[in-house]
Parts: structure tokens; C-alpha cells; sequence
């Protein structure tokens, strides 16, 4: 039916974005067959591959292209996309990673089938640049055990310091929950981790569904944005500002906020030891996946 996915807008963000046309054109195309709604935006305009889809979809009423040239970062990009969303839900795609519309049904018939979730995921499946499956870095969680325990503040922060998240960019959102809550994206000083504290906030407002079939192939290549990234010790610092930034903005209920604010504190100055001292990240407090927070004595 063409109206199977009327309820979805895909966003994809573009930049340098030629390359990828044809992974682009697959997911607008297919997309479009069945339904939905999608927004592009190239705010550099560094190649004329937004050019040719405007020019392409300029009578299109499911399509729409964005194009300027004010260099805004991919966090205002996305942040911009996502005012343009006027359909139930939404996902954001970008340019270099491939779906289908049977998984983009399946998301958005999760949340469908649970009003009081936000976000629908699944498997994502690691592929390099020309396809070839990387098996070894198939991002196969959230756990079963994890999507069985109900919402709780501890949760939402076990799994940003565990590092158990499947990323906004895996799934599908619902719009009402990001519209009520003015939820953008805040942008970290260098941009690293924006999405992940972002999904923490979405985190903070409901809880998340999985869906147990392939969602997302993830391409993973040498020049890839997160190849460029260089952290540093700064980093959960600064992620520590931007996330209790959205525990102030979310969160109404004061002692979950204080109880949170602390609980962020404690984690970003350990991972700040952490890079300093050279040691690879892992959850400070916990003995086992998804605990409780820490208590006095752990401070």
C-alpha cells in the first residue's frame, strides 16, 4: 500500500554527499513508494548532488530538498531537519547508511504498538564502504534483559555510562515527545558524542523498544566523521554539561534531577581519570550490567 509509512519522515542530513548518491537514491525511492516523507538538507553545497535531487524532486510532494550555504555543523543541520517534521514519527538517516522499508515498518509499528515509548531500534549490522560485512562490529544490543526492565532514571544512566546505547541515528523517534519538549540537539564544544548525550535526553523523557530483526547497515570506512574525531580528556566533562543541561530542561521532579546531576558528576570526572591515566573506559560502578546508582561511599 503507498500509504504503509504516510506516518514517517526520514531526515538526511547531506554533505560531500555524491559518493553515497546511490545509497541516497535507494532510500528516498523505496521510501517514497511507501509513503513517507523525506527531508534532505546539504548546508555546504560542496559537490551539486543537492542540486540534482531539488531539481529531481521539485514536483515531488513527498521529497523535499534544502539547500544553502551557511556551512552550519551536522548537529544545526539536524536540529533544523527535525523543525520541518510534521508526520506521528520520524528517523534520522544519514547519507553513508542503509535501510529498508521493511525495517522502517517494523520500527515505526513498535512504537505504534507502545504509545509509551519514544524510540524503536533494532540489530545493526557493520558493513564497510564497498558492503563487505564486518561481523565483529555489529552493534547487537540493547540486550533482551535490558528491554524488559521497565523505565527508570538509573537506567537511562547506566546505559549512557555503559555505553549500551543503539544510537539516535539507528531508529525510529516519536515527533510529539521532541516537539513538546523543544528537544534538540545540544551541541559538546567539538560536536564528539552530541547524538549520544541527545539519545540520554530522549532516555530521560521514556523508555525504548527493540524490534529483534536487522535495522540499520552501519558502514564503517576510513574517513567516516567519527574516523576524524581525536578525543581528549575534556570530553565527559564537557558531555557532563550537556547532559545535565537536559536533565534540567526534562526532568520537573527535583530529586531525580539532583540524584542524576550527582550520578553524572561522579562518572565524567572518573572517565576524565580514566583517559588520563590511559585506561580504557569501563562502568565504574557496576559489577554487572544495568545497577543502581552509587552511593555515598563510591565518591
Amino acid at each position: 500500500m503507498q500509504s504503509e509509512l504516510a506516518s514517517l519522515t526520514v531526515l538526511i542530513p547531506l554533505y560531500r554527499s555524491q559518493r553515497f548518491s546511490a545509497i541516497v537514491d535507494e532510500t528516498i525511492s523505496s521510501h517514497v513508494a511507501a509513503g513517507a516523507q523525506v527531508i534532505l538538507s546539504d548546508r555546504h553545497q560542496l559537490d551539486t548532488y543537492a542540486a540534482q535531487l531539488s531539481a529531481r524532486y521539485c514536483n515531488h510532494n513527498q521529497v523535499r530538498v534544502i539547500c544553502a550555504k551557511d556551512a552550519l555543523s551536522w548537529v544545526d543541520n539536524i536540529n533544523l531537519l527535525m523543525q520541518e517534521v510534521k508526520t506521528p514519527f520520524f528517523r534520522i538517516l544519514p547519507h553513508d547508511d542503509s535501510t529498508t522499508v521493511i525495517a522502517s515498518q517494523a520500527l515505526v509499528q513498535a512504537l505504534i504498538d507502545n504509545e509509551d515509548k519514544i524510540l524503536a531500534t533494532g540489530f545493526i549490522r557493520a558493513i564497510d564502504i564497498d558492503n563487505k560485512r564486518l561481523s565483529d562490529r555489529d552493534r547487537m544490543y540493547p540486550m533482551p534483559a535490558y528491554v524488559r526492565q521497565s523505565w527508570s532514571i538509573e537506567k537511562a544512566l547506566d546505559l549512557f555510562f555503559s555505553g549500551f546505547y543503539p544510537g539516535a541515528f539507528k531508529g525510529v523517534i516519536r515527533t510529539e515527545q521532541i516537539k513538546k519538549h523543544s528537544l534538540t540537539i545540544i551541541p559538546t564544544p567539538t560536536l564528539i558524542d552530541a547524538e549520544r548525550c541527545w539519545l540520554f535526553a530522549l532516555h530521560l523523557i521514556a523508555d525504548f523498544c527493540f524490534v529483534e530483526m536487522d535495522t540499520l547497515y552501519k558502514r564503517h570506512y576510513a574517513d567516516s566523521t567519527h574516523r576524524q574525531w581525536t578525543r581528549s580528556a575534556q570530553n565527559p566533562l564537557h558531555n557532563a554539561e550537556v547532559l545535565i543541561a537536559y536533565c534540567k530542561q526534562v526532568l520537573d521532579d527535583q530529586s531525580l534531577r539532583m540524584m542524576a546531576e550527582k550520578h553524572i558528576h561522579q562518572n565524567s570526572f572518573i572517565r576524565y581519570q580514566q583517559h588520563n591515566q590511559g585506561v580504557k573506559y569501563s562502568p565504574p560502578y557496576y559489577n554487572n550490567y544495568l545497577s543502581v546508582l552509587p552511593d555515598e561511599s563510591h565518591a
